[in-house]
């Protein structure tokens, strides 16, 4: 009986301490994707998934949207990285299920900015 619970319990700290931290960045204050299209209108969407995102300089906020191909039958979040004088928008797949097909979607972050600096953005997926 007790090298069952000495296994069990060394089984518990193991897996609790070897889980991935999803922690959101504490600036990162809202994150939203809207579904757009399907592979179908790929040729018409490629210009702008191929854009840089578009940063919107609010006061103390930095309001940021643009458009991802992402799997259709995939879960995202959004997060934060910073690089230098950039901000890696991260597109976050959280969900095991993934299929052939691809999606469009916009996506929207607002970030906190109290010290008023600019920075440049890019996309970047986990």
């Amino acid at each position: 009986m007790k090298s069952v619970t000495l296994y069990l319990s060394s089984l518990i700290i193991l897996t609790s301490c070897s889980r991935e931290k999803n922690t959101i960045d504490k600036n990162l204050i809202y994150f939203n994707s809207k579904f757009l299209s399907g592979d179908e209108k790929y040729e018409y969407y490629k210009p702008k998934i191929e854009s840089k995102p578009n940063a919107q300089y609010l006061e103390d906020l930095i309001y940021v949207t643009g458009y991802v191909e992402t799997n259709a039958c995939g879960k995202y979040v959004g997060n934060l990285k910073y690089k230098n004088d950039s901000i890696i928008l991260l597109y976050k797949l959280v969900s095991k299920e993934v299929c052939g097909s691809t999606s469009i979607e916009k996506a929207s972050f607002i970030i906190k900015n109290p010290k008023n600096k600019k920075y440049k953005f890019r996309f970047d997926w986990e």
